[in-house]
């Protein structure tokens, strides 16, 4: 019987083609027009109040698992995609309930939620006003921009494949380049968590699998039977339980406070969601996902990110970038069986100087690839100027740093007299984390001009976009058309593989399997357990 691992991959990979349309369905950004005023933050409160929070959390995870398993497990499902449910909408919902669900002068009856009722607030958190957006002129400033990061980012932590999101975990922390220095080793990253960090994801993702198995609800009977079956990587009852109340959970009075804590005045709607650091909200010996993808996010590198620091220090996210940094070129390194040339950074002068990250050499472009490993804060994700402000000077030192390179190509130093002078030269930043819509008009205003001509492209489009151009006619007149403006059109990666059928990623395949390998193999599989499971929900 096929591992549940096995199951899971396939039916990520649909995902793997690309982001998923839930960021763009109806109901989410053409909603967000601002012809008429829409529901105030206070208002929607009050809506979210009338329910009791425990009720109201209990229906949120409910309908997250059955969003999941209609897109894993391609069931059907209730909620068609111009619905207002959705795993964003949800998640706003929670947050919500959870930070305001104490504010509440009478008793509220006890009783379950409907799915009216949780279509009627997900339509009412899609409604909410930004009073930052004038009614005309909404061009005459930032407010659009504003408007668009709080969507974008809020949204579009659901719309990338988790198959990419895990694979990458054990790219840049398990199977990485052995000369990256100051990763944790294996042994240390036993010690902290008290199992394998391969051990560790797998315990995440199949804490997940029970929860979706039992609608949003896992109890320590659930683990148990689990623990038997063996898919918790080997790990018994009490080590699954530590990790889950040390690393996964709190009960609703933890998460209140920690939202609360980190809330921005003005932006409440748009602030931190305390699920994403405790995903599972504790209830005496059950536990609630309230929301699927933030356990999930958990086992991503921007969540063991949080994780590392706060095990091994503020030097971990200088070695974490520095893996990174290699996996992109382990993708790069896709396009030699297309005929291009890889090199890797080049020190030069007396000062030792550096200059990009990657040179990517065709007969038609030679592309300057800088790698940043940089994510959006919390003030960029609420549509904050500071925030964005960061964003942009981040992708600006990149962009120069291009510039310095291509000035350096031309200027024909000793270092650099291997790569061709006689071509277009092209940058593109890759980044960890998506920086959503940060090439568009949007932010056109807020660089400074730039002399190479460059776009930006996160982890998951480098991993979708390699494999592809490396199996497509004509790769290098592809991405020097891709990275070069055609108004109004900026500089995109995914222009270079318009048309053309996607490709498996061998790196991805690779890291997956490794993972898989490296777990203990038990005669019976977890699979079996959680489909007989999830056959008997209703």
């Amino acid at each position: 019987m096929a591992s549940p691992l096995i199951d899971a991959k396939s039916a990520w990979m649909d995902q793997a083609r690309g982001t998923r349309s839930e960021a763009g369905q109806q109901g989410s950004w053409e909603d967000a027009g601002m012809e008429s005023r829409r529901v105030s933050y206070r208002k929607f409160s009050q809506y979210v109040r009338k329910f009791n929070p425990d009720r109201l959390l209990e229906k949120i995870a409910q309908i997250s698992a059955e969003l999941e398993r209609a897109q894993s497990e391609r069931e059907s499902t209730r909620w068609p995609d111009n619905s207002s449910v959705h795993q964003f909408s949800l998640a706003l919902v929670a947050r919500t309930a959870i930070i305001d669900g104490e504010n509440r002068r009478k008793r509220r009856v006890d009783k379950p939620v409907t799915d009216s009722e949780i279509h009627y607030l997900c339509a009412q958190a899609i409604e909410l006003d930004h009073p930052d957006v004038p009614k005309r002129g909404i061009l005459d400033d930032r407010a659009l921009t504003r408007m668009m990061a709080r969507l974008i980012y809020h949204q579009g932590l659901f719309g990338y494949s988790n198959f990419e999101n895990i694979t990458r975990t054990f790219g840049v922390l398990v199977d990485h380049d052995p000369e990256v220095r100051g990763l944790p080793s294996p042994h240390q990253w036993e010690n902290a968590l008290g199992v394998s960090l391969p051990a560790y994801v797998a315990i995440m993702f199949h804490l997940a699998a029970a929860a979706n198995a039992g609608s949003g609800w896992v109890t320590i009977d659930d683990i148990q039977v689990g623990v038997n079956a063996g898919a918790f990587a080997g790990a018994d009852l009490d080590t699954v339980l530590k990790i889950i109340r040390r690393d996964l959970s709190a009960d609703v009075h933890t998460h209140r406070a920690l939202g609360k804590q980190q809330q921005l005045a003005g932006a409440e709607m748009w602030s931190f969601n305390p699920l994403m650091a405790k995903p599972l909200v504790s209830r005496g010996d059950r536990f609630l996902l309230p929301v699927h993808d933030y356990l999930i996010q958990k086992m991503t590198s921007l969540g063991l990110y949080f994780t590392g620091i706060a095990h091994f220090g503020d030097d971990f996210p200088r070695a974490l970038g520095d893996s990174f940094e290699k996996y992109v070129g382990r993708h790069l390194a896709l396009l030699e069986a297309a005929g291009a040339a890889v090199h890797p950074e080049v020190t030069y002068g007396k000062d030792t100087k550096k200059t990009v990250d990657y040179f990517v050499v065709f007969e038609e472009v030679v592309v300057l690839v800088e790698v940043k490993g940089m994510r959006a804060n919390a003030l960029a994700k609420a549509g904050i100027d500071a925030g964005l402000e960061q964003l942009v000077d981040k992708v600006q030192g990149a962009r120069n740093q291009i510039d310095k390179t291509a000035k350096l190509i031309k200027d024909r130093i000793p270092e650099l007299a291997f790569i061709p002078a006689d071509r277009e030269i092209r940058g593109l930043v890759v980044t960890m984390e998506p920086v959503h819509q940060i090439d568009t008009f949007l932010y056109r205003d807020m660089f400074k001009a730039n002399t190479i001509e460059s776009a930006t492209a996160g982890a998951h489009d480098l991993e979708r976009i390699c494999p592809t151009l490396a199996a497509a006619s004509n790769p290098g007149a592809r991405l020097l058309a891709a990275l070069t403006f055609a108004d109004p059109t900026p500089p995109d990666l995914g222009r270079a593989v318009e048309g053309v059928e996607g490709v498996r990623n061998p790196v991805l395949d690779e890291l997956w399997d490794g993972w898989s390998a490296c777990l203990p193999a038990k005669p019976i599989t977890p699979e079996s357990y959680y489909r007989r499971k999830t056959s008997v929900v209703h």
